[in-house]
């Protein structure tokens, strides 16, 4: 082919050379490609590179030599694979957001000097410090130490329940972050065979081979967004039925206490008054005399 980082790949995959060599040659051309990202900073890439470098061994696997180079192959897979990362990473500061913007275990320098125009909390009434408990779980694969206890003390709650449902829920979320890098690893395979698939009857001359080449990248391109929704639809956060099995307590429950105290705290951030829901008088029944 002419290339020297695909001849290298393929010399990989027959035995000639280790793959530290490899790899060291496709992070160069990655650190490369992704020069015009850098504006956007350099930890960031840095964080992706990290990351990229734990795949290298399976792209490396699933490459194939039919006439394109590996580079072809490569500088799609970063594009995907870079976009994959910052929408998780963006997924992932929502959550830490979720856990320290909402006066959970505030650093003391904020708390040391409070506004002129302060005034003393009212305690927590019986509905406030449930949905404050709720909030708290909801966050708790995510909560330090400092945030429980800022919790507890707020709610009356004994800590060490507080530890034990962070504990059950940080392992429901460990099982299911496995779970999303399984579908991740089948979504890479998937996509994979599908630009080889394209690729392939791209160049096919043959109408017979050529249709047999678009099914198999039609079949590989469903089986792609089938698990891009799964991954979707998995999340790593606690759910509101799993709030509602460790409390003992109706998912409605939880869905409405959740919906009312986003609703306050989104009127907090823009300043308007929030309209609390009206309890209705059951009316009494009518008899007939």
């Amino acid at each position: 082919m002419g290339d020297a980082l695909t001849e290298c790949v393929l010399e990989y995959q027959k035995g000639a050379i280790g793959l530290d060599l490899v790899r060291n040659r496709v992070m160069e051309t990655a650190f490369g490609h992704l020069g015009r990202y850098r504006r956007k900073g350099e930890d960031e890439v840095s964080e992706f590179l990290l990351v990229f470098y734990d795949r290298i061994d399976g792209l490396l696997q699933r490459f194939q030599d039919r006439g394109l180079p590996f580079r072809h192959y490569l500088l799609r897979s970063l594009r995907w694979q870079w976009n994959t990362f910052r929408a998780e990473r963006s997924r992932l500061r929502r959550q830490a957001y979720l856990a320290t913007d909402l006066g959970l275990g505030l650093p003391d320098d904020e708390l040391a000097e409070p506004p002129g125009d302060w005034e003393p909390v009212s305690p927590l009434s019986d509905v406030a410090r449930r949905r404050l408990v709720l909030l708290a779980l909801k966050a708790a694969p995510w909560l330090e130490e400092g945030h429980l206890e800022a919790v507890s003390r707020e709610t009356g709650i004994e800590l060490p329940w507080l530890q034990a449902c962070q504990r059950l829920l940080k392992e429901r979320a460990d099982r299911r972050r496995q779970r999303r890098a399984v579908l991740t690893e089948k979504r890479g395979d998937a996509y994979y065979r599908r630009l080889m698939a394209e690729d392939e009857a791209r160049r096919e001359t043959d109408p017979e081979r050529r249709r047999l080449c678009e099914h198999r990248a039609s079949m590989y391109r469903a089986r792609l967004a089938n698990l891009t929704q799964q991954q979707l639809a998995m999340s790593t956060a606690p759910t509101h039925l799993d709030l509602a099995e460790l409390l003992g307590m109706p998912k409605g429950s939880v869905d409405s206490s959740l919906y009312h105290l986003k609703k306050e705290i989104a009127c907090v951030y823009s300043g308007r008054q929030y309209d609390r829901p009206r309890r209705h008088k059951q009316r009494p029944q009518e008899t007939g005399t």
